[in-house]
């Protein structure tokens, strides 16, 4: 088990080997959470990746576009959404907020 240290701000770094071993990339969330006396981080496999992983992206941003609409404070839609749109290139990624 790695040591790491808490930053000023709070922040950890998460070893390399544990960041690979779970496929994480830079941006992924994760649900954080305190239990027994740990601290738990919980990867959150957002629909979204998957989404941009099988081609089927622009479906899925336009289906999110629709939710956030329907209830703007849905938080998870929304970081779907920001998530599914950061895969995009600028262009394109505008072209799905017209």
């Amino acid at each position: 088990m790695a040591a790491v240290r808490i930053g000023p701000k709070h922040q950890v770094t998460i070893p390399k080997e544990v960041f690979e071993a779970l496929g994480l990339e830079a941006g992924d969330f994760l649900d954080a959470k305190a239990e027994g006396g740990r601290i738990v981080l919980i990867p959150k496999r957002l629909a979204a990746k998957a989404y941009a992983a099988t081609g089927q992206a622009d479906l899925a941003i336009d289906t999110l576009r629709s939710l956030v609409r329907l209830n703007p404070t849905d938080t998870n839609a929304r970081l779907q959404l920001a998530s599914l749109l950061a895969t995009k290139s600028p262009a394109d990624a505008m072209q799905h907020l017209d």
